[in-house]
């Protein structure tokens, strides 16, 4: 992420856009994808001039599948666990 900027106490000052490398990071995270990863797609971006674009739709074209996989194996578990909860006579909101 490029530095942060900083008033004359030292105190951090937070751009929008800085608000932006920030929520990008942190859905990256938010869905497990790996350190390394996220610092290439970030490398990228803060050096890119274009000539990027295929590694970084790379980048994030795996990630998408791998996001795919794992929804897939959520929604198959829900499925069990609403199928145990109708065993058990429940029912839920």
């Amino acid at each position: 992420m490029p530095p942060i900027a900083r008033n004359k106490s030292g105190h951090q000052v937070y751009l929008e856009s800085d608000v932006k490398w920030i929520f990008l990071i942190r859905c990256m995270r938010d869905t497990d994808m790996p350190i390394a990863k996220i610092k290439q797609y970030v490398s990228l971006l803060v050096r890119d001039g274009g000539e990027s674009i295929p590694q970084k739709r790379d980048i994030l074209r795996e990630h998408s599948k791998f996001l795919t996989r794992r929804i897939r194996i959520f929604q198959n578990r829900q499925e069990l666990i609403e199928k145990k909860i109708e065993f058990y006579g429940g029912h839920y909101d």
